[in-house]
């Protein structure tokens, strides 16, 4: 058993992305904890995604180190019958990481959007990836009669045609994967936010269309592999377009998930890095203390006091003792203007005299 060198690269694939799945999974139950609530099923959900993930993986990897990649005349009798067992598992495993995939961020939208018409169609969306789901699970279980018939053939076994049960898959996928995407777009742009905060927000759900285009690159290679029967040289492509769609599913999954993270860690660091960089808004002045005047600086504009003066006036004497007394004089001095901004802030200027 040896593995080929587009299998090698398949293997770096696959341990560069397990790593980012499993840290991006960790973020967002780390940002669970930060926001103070409890794991959600959507949570559970994308986590059994990334189980089945592993789980394909695993398969993968074990169809490496016997010829995956290699071309199919290169193989051994047994090899060869390695390349159809991968085939089977793949297809449950890839189909329970989408279908899981799906329902977390189904389950994510009924929790983020309150309106029930949302969570309504959100509900019936979820039913619908159930039914793929099933269909889709008996049509895999059932392709060929004995399930080993491709690597171990029977007199009398027959299998149906790979092909169209793998364009049928994918084209469907591709469909509700589409609806999910753009199913919470026109309710963002109805809220009443910002237009920097609705294209942000849009951009973190619709992550999602990297998937599709991925899903559309692989239909276009099992359309252009047609007549090629070279199979095992092709799953090389196959295995690594599938895997990529899990990876990027569960990624697009979880970013909408790390908000608390990101404010905790990511925008007060954004913040002050703004705030060091505009000159214009910052001004930082200080003066030697002096017995009649001190010059202080506000973030929008210099307002200067004069130094609390104390002078000993005439004393008055309660039960014998002699209390001095302090007058305070605090001014106002208007001369120098506040400097506007941009932003929504209301400047509020006072000219004060007391004595």
């Amino acid at each position: 058993m040896s593995a080929g060198p587009r299998g090698i690269q398949l293997l770096i694939w696959i341990c560069v992305f397990t790593v980012l799945c499993t840290v991006c999974i960790g973020l967002r139950f780390w940002a669970a904890v930060l926001s103070r609530r409890r794991a959600l099923p959507d949570d559970y959900m994308v986590l059994f995604a990334l189980a089945n993930t592993i789980s394909l993986e695993g398969v993968v990897i074990w169809a490496i180190f016997n010829g995956l990649g290699k071309h199919t005349n290169e193989l051994t009798p047994y090899e060869f019958g390695v390349q159809f067992k991968l085939i089977l598992s793949s297809a449950v495993t890839w189909l329970l990481g989408t279908v899981f995939i799906k329902l977390s961020v189904l389950w994510l939208y009924t929790r983020v959007f309150s309106t029930k018409k949302f969570k309504l169609w959100s509900h019936i969306m979820m039913g619908v990836v159930g039914c793929y789901g099933v269909a889709f699970f008996v049509l895999f279980m059932t392709q060929c009669r004995p399930i080993s018939q491709q690597w171990d053939p029977v007199p009398g076994g027959s299998c149906r045609n790979i092909v169209i049960q793998e364009l049928t898959s994918v084209s469907l996928n591709m469909v509700v994967d589409i609806a999910i995407v753009i199913m919470p777009l026109p309710v963002l742009w109805n809220l009443q936010l910002a237009v920097r905060s609705k294209l942000v927000v849009s951009v973190m759900f619709s992550i999602g269309f990297i998937t599709i285009a991925i899903m559309a690159w692989r239909l276009q290679f099992t359309i252009s592999t047609l007549n090629d029967t070279d199979f095992v040289f092709n799953l090389f492509d196959i295995g690594l377009i599938s895997l990529l769609e899990l990876w990027l599913g569960i990624i697009a999954a979880c970013i909408p998930t790390l908000g608390p993270l990101l404010k905790t860690y990511v925008k007060p660091v954004i913040t002050r890095l703004t705030e060091l960089s505009d000159g214009n808004n910052i001004r930082l002045q200080s003066a030697t203390a002096g017995s009649k005047a001190d010059s202080r600086s506000t973030l929008y504009g210099k307002k200067q006091y004069s130094q609390i003066e104390e002078e000993s006036s005439k004393s008055f004497h309660t039960n014998g003792a002699e209390i001095p007394t302090v007058t305070t004089k605090i001014k106002y001095d208007p001369g120098n203007k506040v400097v506007t901004d941009t932003r929504g802030v209301i400047y509020v200027q006072h000219d004060i005299e007391a004595q």
